[in-house]
């Protein structure tokens, strides 16, 4: 169940246009946007999942003021934002 929700979690985020959190580009190196996610917006980690190809999604949110964002890390320390948005929730476990 929880597969199914991370999966429709991400499709939803590839549909959505990432912004930048970072200068001009929504790419940089994983320190720095989880160093901006946390300053500006007092989100910190909430979920991650491996993908078979070496790279990792995770999902930082700030569970006080429901934003989130999802970020895409690549083995070389390289992340890129694949989308973010408000009302995060935590799903309630059956």
């Amino acid at each position: 169940m929880r597969a199914i929700i991370l999966s429709i979690g991400i499709a939803a985020c590839l549909a959505w246009p990432a912004a930048p959190v970072l200068a001009n580009d929504n790419c940089a190196l994983r320190s720095q946007i989880v160093m901006a996610l946390d300053t500006r917006f007092g989100e910190t980690l909430q979920s991650k999942g491996d993908m078979s190809s070496g790279e990792v999604v995770e999902t930082f949110a700030n569970l006080r003021t429901g934003t989130w964002t999802v970020i895409l890390s690549y083995p070389s320390g390289r992340s890129c934002i694949l989308g973010f948005g408000r009302k995060f929730e935590q799903p309630i476990p059956a």
